[in-house]
């Protein structure tokens, strides 16, 4: 059964805004910080607080004069503001966020991370278990490093019924008790779950060492059940959860604490249904479902009921969206206002835009619009925006402004002001490579300290012959090969000739047409100033290439009789003898590598 199973974990840095201000300046790690939102006008309500601050009793939304009169003591770091639009920019905590993502790509194999927040990240690691599972060496090693106490570091939960009741220190102990009978009992199911949390047990640890980020993780076999898991046994706690314990503790969760049922949704089953728990959609009958859902919210709640297995991880190593926003308190009623708005929001998402472009390589190719009003702030509504063009910079702000005055027409406008107007590229796709082949030559012949070779490479008889220029009788016996073997098809196969140092193949030089003739087929001849010395063993080996081909060339010289075509060749005179001698001349033809450049 363990290898039908998923092995899901959810990690989740916690409270991560006050922890990366902890990072960031150690001196104030382990006192009670708090995070405030910066205004034009100043300090704005809290908006992130550590769990040293969270034990005190604070919580977000608490102004700071409200903060100073009941705790003297705090420890107070502000959300830095935008350049242009002045909101909000979380791009130093972005940055903190993706050392710990590249941390775990680069250490983990055969696992799948997606990062589904700036402070979240799923990873499936079912193949990285039945690897494991599957080698008899490891499978042995890992039985036996369970003999001893291998949770001491660790503040470690198995989740059951009574999970939440239990001490740090009886948790371990009942964690080690079950794995230890799971090996005794040879109960492969259960083993395979603990190799999965062992070894999200060592990444946690892992970051904790390099970054000094603490987290907490959630495991189990699907995203939903570890994501709920995860937050509870917080904070800086692993926590797993076995298919056995899946009504007692999965199907004790509330409708609207489940992924994906917070919304109207899940508060419509709770007062249509009555289904307070998920247990209570579980035993429900399924035609009362089925009489009142859609087909589509009945697959909906059916893939719920089952823990939400067919959800899968895919790797991602970012949000899927980019955004920038800007909340106004007093609201704007009039588009002058919002257009001064959203060309500051604008140029912010840009500035995240060309991050994305040099360090993730994507780039944008849908955008949104969203926005609310004062007289209801939490009914964000959005619009999809088309941007038929690379040059977004400069027709975004254009096109999202006539994307508000079709959605919220003046006179409502006036009455209702807009509270929040946001941007973001909801869906990016990876850029391709620009380079050509042209700006690689380009740029070697800038390169005066790169050592300059020309190879090439003869298809002939369906092989293909790698000739070095520096081997001058492989030159001539390769050469003669080449003549013996293709006097009867160049007029339909033709000879193949590239540098290896452009990254041509054979495959994609153009083939000589049927049409073509004979003097269309032009080798690159090159002719080096390597001494008087050089120069006579060229002479000799050319001598010898055409002893090789002398049979071979009588027929074509036959056969281009007949055609009436000539073939002879101009005999170079002293004095270009010289010129050759001191300079290096490549010839272009139908087949030289400057004329495919060209081309």
């Amino acid at each position: 059964m363990f290898m039908k199973r998923n092995y899901i974990a959810l990690l989740d840095v916690d409270a991560f805004f006050a922890q990366a201000e902890q990072v960031i300046d150690p001196s104030i790690r382990g006192k009670p910080v708090v995070i405030l939102q910066s205004t034009e006008r100043g300090d704005g309500a809290s908006i992130a607080v550590s769990y040293e601050a969270k034990a005190l009793g604070i919580k977000r939304g608490m102004n700071k004069k409200e903060l100073d009169d009941k705790y003297p003591n705090l420890v107070y770091r502000r959300m830095p503001l935008s350049e242009h639009s002045k909101s909000s920019d979380r791009t130093k905590y972005e940055l903190e966020s993706a050392k710990i993502f590249d941390l775990i790509c680069g250490d983990v194999r055969n696992i799948v991370v997606e990062k589904a927040s700036i402070d979240e990240m799923y990873m499936d690691l079912t193949a990285y278990v039945k690897s494991v599972m599957a080698n008899e060496v490891l499978l042995t090693q890992f039985k036996d490093s369970m003999s001893e106490d291998v949770f001491p570091e660790h503040s470690c939960y198995l989740s059951s019924i009574e999970d939440q009741k239990e001490a740090e220190l009886e948790a371990r102990e009942i964690l080690a008790g079950r794995v230890k009978n799971a090996i005794s009992e040879n109960d492969l199911e259960t083993i395979a779950f603990f190799v999965s949390f062992m070894e999200v047990c060592r990444i946690r640890s892992l970051i904790k060492e390099k970054t000094g980020y603490e987290t907490s993780v959630g495991v189990s076999y699907s995203k939903k059940i570890a994501k709920y898991i995860c937050k509870r046994h917080r904070p800086f706690s692993n926590t797993l959860m076995l298919p056995e314990a899946f009504r007692d503790v999965y199907g004790q969760a509330s409708i609207t604490e489940i992924t994906g049922m917070g919304g109207s949704f899940g508060k419509t089953m709770t007062t249509c249904f009555g289904a307070k728990i998920l247990n209570d959609l579980i035993d429900m009958k399924q035609e009362k479902l089925r009489e009142g859902l859609t087909s589509e919210e009945y697959v909906k709640i059916s893939d719920l009921c089952q823990g939400g297995v067919n959800e899968k991880v895919k790797f991602k190593n970012s949000t899927s969206a980019v955004s920038a926003s800007k909340t106004m308190a007093k609201g704007v009623n009039n588009f002058f206002q919002i257009s001064e708005h959203l060309n500051g929001i604008i140029k912010d998402l840009i500035i995240k835009l060309d991050f994305e472009k040099e360090r993730r390589n994507r780039v944008p190719v849908s955008f949104g619009i969203s926005y609310a009003h004062i007289t209801d702030q939490y009914a964000i509504k959005s619009k999809a925006i088309k941007v038929n063009s690379n040059n977004y910079a400069k027709i975004l702000p254009d096109i999202c402004l006539n994307a508000l005055k079709e959605a919220v027409p003046v006179n409502v406008l006036k009455i209702a002001p807009l509270s929040m107007i946001g941007v973001s590229a909801n869906k990016f796709e990876e850029m391709q490579s620009s380079g050509t082949i042209k700006q690689f030559f380009e740029a070697s012949k800038n390169n005066k300290d790169r050592k300059r070779t020309l190879a090439r490479t003869t298809s002939y008889d369906g092989e293909v012959v790698v000739i070095d220029d520096n081997d001058e009788e492989n030159v001539a016996v390769d050469d003669a090969k080449m003549s013996a073997s293709n006097s009867k098809k160049r007029k339909t196969e033709g000879v193949k000739i590239v540098d290896l140092t452009s990254g041509l193949s054979g495959s994609n030089v153009p083939e000589t047409k049927k049409e073509d003739n004979d003097s269309d087929i032009e080798i690159i001849k090159i002719i080096e100033n390597n001494g008087q010395k050089n120069l006579k063993n060229k002479t000799n080996n050319a001598s010898k290439t055409s002893k090789a081909g002398g049979k071979n060339g009588k027929k074509s010289g036959k056969k281009n009789q007949t055609s009436g075509k000539s073939t002879k060749s101009k005999q170079p005179t002293t004095d270009d003898k010289e010129s050759k001698r001191k300079t290096v001349v490549v010839q272009e033809g139908r087949r030289s590598i400057n004329f495919f450049c060209k081309k």
